[in-house]
């Protein structure tokens, strides 16, 4: 009797066991890494044994909101950018870009969540994440302050994956602010009315 110990390679794991054709399931006990107990007669070849990896990922999705779009010049708002690991892996070291619209200057921002957020340049526009284990989140909440009035895009996208990410469709996210002024109040002509 014999029990086989598989080792996965880097970023693999093991399919769903008994599941589809004996070539392609896997064999092997995904919590344990090993098969059950197997009996092999004497000098007899066993060869019906198979590991059934498969590439794993840490598929990252972002979105990205403003407290306010409707602004006044001058308006100070806040961009809130949120990165949900929909696992299975944990990632760790991956970049978000955002640049900020010429419409609005920088004022400050702030990262929390899982690994405290990781660390933001105002500069380069890149946050690098940090470590985010299946089922936890990350945010980067960046202050700037309303310069012009027109309608303005900002967009916030996963620019670089330490670990494979299969589903690229929720890498990117955008808001859409519009900013305004005030238009005068008109000035009262003509003396008021005697009472």
């Amino acid at each position: 009797q014999y029990i086989l110990d598989v080792a996965t390679p880097t970023n693999y794991g093991y399919s769903t066991p008994n599941v589809g054709s004996s070539t392609n399931d896997s064999d092997i006990i995904a919590s344990s890494g090993y098969t059950g107990i197997l009996e092999v007669l004497s000098n007899s070849t066993f060869s019906n044994i198979d590991a059934g990896l498969v590439l794993q990922n840490a598929d990252l999705t972002i979105s990205k909101s403003a407290d306010h779009t409707n602004p006044l010049v001058g308006d100070a708002i806040t961009y809130t950018i949120r990165v949900y690991n929909n696992g299975p892996l944990s990632s760790s070291g991956s970049t978000v870009t955002d640049i900020l619209p010429t419409e609005v200057q920088y004022l400050s921002h702030h990262t929390r969540g899982a690994g405290d957020g990781g660390t933001f340049d105002s500069n380069t526009g890149q946050w690098v994440l940090p470590q985010i284990n299946n089922g936890e989140e990350s945010f980067l909440d960046i202050t700037v302050q309303v310069m012009s009035a027109s309608t303005f895009r900002n967009t916030a996208s996963i620019t670089t994956s330490a670990q494979p990410d299969n589903d690229s469709s929720n890498n990117s996210s955008f808001v859409d602010v519009f900013g305004a002024i005030i238009s005068p109040s008109p000035t009262p002509s003509g003396s008021p009315s005697p009472t």
